[in-house]
């Protein structure tokens, strides 16, 4: 699975490449892992710090 992030005038956006591999694992875990952060981004308008 690959993940690019992009924005365009100021909104964000995430492209999501999936492929014929990926397990519904890699799904869960993507979503476990990643989706708070995505959160976190959009409330905060940044990554948070290391």
């Amino acid at each position: 699975m690959e993940a690019a992030f992009t924005s365009f005038d100021g909104i964000g956006y995430l492209r999501l490449s999936a492929h014929v591999h990926n397990t519904a694992d890699d799904y869960e875990h993507f979503a476990e892992a990643c989706v708070p952060v995505l959160g976190d981004w959009a409330a905060t308008g940044r990554p948070a710090a290391p």
